[in-house]
């Protein structure tokens, strides 16, 4: 009994050490669960941590990108253009030539001597100035035309204005890596060696620009872009162009000057087998002389060098000869833009001067006059040793505006004298002179009281500081 007592009492005891065993197994076992289940939340929240650090490393144009693209997927399909290098230059041009322009603009406005960069200037700078005139400048009715003329898919590319009428979309085409430099600096040095109203300089790992020739014929003959229309609006002359009226409460109402052209004797045969009912003596303007030397070249040009650039054209020995001059009779391969703008220079000009409200009535014309439209000159000059300043207007009688007329109004718009004398810089006209430094003032009177663009006013500062007088 004694020995049945002690083998119960033992297997007693070896049960509570079994017990106790499975406890303590049990608290390991839990112990590791709770472990793994911390390490995999801690893993969890670092997945999540990373994702919002790399979403938020982002860049914000990437996010607009995303943002714009998405916008775009739900309007509906917008059509791909690709632009080619001769296009993206020629865009490239256009958006530079705007800016250009609008410096100038500011400068005479200001009556300023210089423009308002300051030289030496970063191309970047330049570019970033020109990236935000390029949705207006995609509409200009001359870079389309000549887009069209280089071959472009004008379809697409009008279907891409409509989706965007805003110009946005074909903004997005002004790429330096699609131009025939390749990287922003390197276009801006091709553009100064081939038009050359720019000069540029190499400064260790940028481009900088030292000067702009305002006086350069391809500055001087650029006109602005017109505001980008309410509604999209397509190639001129086609179509798809807009017919929505002005909106009311548009733009000022000003003097309209129509630049015609006579053909000299020499390319009369050009405008005589491709114009319709031609007589010696018709005038044309630039738009119908371009047209009539494409439809020259197309019909009387047969031989077509082989491997053409769509942005070169085969011309004849007539035209080489009367366009680019005796000199050059033998070139056959000329680049279109160069031949368009010698070809203009080399006709006659005319030009007729409308009156806002006027319309064109070709069996009563209005006054044709002969040459290039002349420009009002407003002329600032010391007096009495540099203390006092005064203004001369002149050369205004080509606007149809009288002397008497315009010393009146001045006079009371600027509460000072103003008289009618004579000029011997312009002996077969009068002037008004008024009384101080009013330069800017009266181009902006010119426009806004006698309906006269700032484009045809000529502001000189003839002081003896050269700067606009207090």
């Amino acid at each position: 009994e004694q020995d049945g007592g002690g083998d119960g009492e033992r297997l007693a005891e070896g049960e509570q050490e079994r017990e106790g065993e499975d406890a303590a197994l049990y608290d390991l076992s839990l112990d590791n669960d709770i472990s793994s289940c911390i390490q995999t939340t801690a893993s969890s929240a670092g997945h999540e941590a990373a994702a919002r650090e790399k979403e938020s490393s982002k860049s914000k144009k990437q996010r607009q990108r995303e943002e714009r693209e998405e916008a775009e997927a739900e309007a509906g399909s917008v059509p791909e253009v690709t632009l080619s290098l001769e296009q993206t230059d020629e865009f490239m041009l256009f958006c530079l030539l705007e800016i250009i322009s609008e410096k100038e603009a500011e400068r005479q406005k200001a009556g300023q001597k210089f423009l308002s960069w300051s030289f030496p200037l970063d191309v970047s700078v330049v570019f970033g100035e020109m990236k935000k005139v390029a949705p207006r400048v995609s509409f200009h009715p001359q870079l389309l035309m000549a887009w069209k003329d280089m071959g472009a898919e004008m379809n697409k590319i009008v279907g891409r204005q409509d989706a965007a009428p805003e110009g946005r979309l074909m903004a997005s085409c002004l790429d330096p890596k699609r131009s025939s430099g390749k990287k922003t600096g390197k276009w801006f040095e091709l553009a100064a060696k081939k038009w050359g109203f720019l000069q540029v300089k190499s400064l260790k790992n940028t481009v900088v620009i030292t000067s702009v020739d305002t006086n350069h014929a391809e500055v001087r003959g650029y006109r602005p872009a017109p505001p980008i229309p309410a509604g999209s609006r397509g190639l001129p002359g086609s179509s798809q162009q807009s017919t929505r009226a002005p909106a009311a409460g548009g733009p000022l109402s000003l003097l309209r000057i129509l630049q015609l052209y006579k053909p000299p004797k020499g390319l009369e045969p050009v405008f005589a087998a491709c114009a319709k009912d031609y007589r010696k003596g018709t005038l044309f303007d630039a738009a119908q002389s371009r047209e009539i030397l494409q439809k020259y070249l197309k019909e009387k040009v047969k031989k077509q060098e082989s491997g053409l650039s769509p942005s070169a054209v085969s011309v004849d020995e007539l035209v080489a000869s009367e366009v680019l001059g005796k000199a050059q009779a033998h070139v056959r391969v000329v680049e279109k833009r160069d031949l368009f703008v010698k070809f203009i220079q080399k006709l006659c000009p005319s030009y007729i001067i409308l009156k806002p409200d006027e319309q064109l009535k070709p069996h009563n014309p209005p006054p044709i006059r002969k040459g290039n439209p002349p420009k009002i000159v407003v002329r600032v000059e010391d007096r009495q040793g540099g203390k006092k300043h005064t203004t001369t207007i002149a050369n205004f009688e080509h606007f149809n505006l009288e002397a008497e007329k315009m010393c009146e109004v001045l006079s009371k718009k600027f509460a000072s004298s103003a008289t009618v004398t004579e000029h011997q810089e312009w002996p077969q006209s009068q002037v008004v002179k008024l009384a101080g430094a009013v330069g800017p003032q009266s181009v902006l009177a010119l426009r806004d009281l006698f309906k006269v663009p700032t484009a045809f006013v000529d502001l000189q500062d003839k002081t003896r500081s050269g700067k606009k007088p207090k």
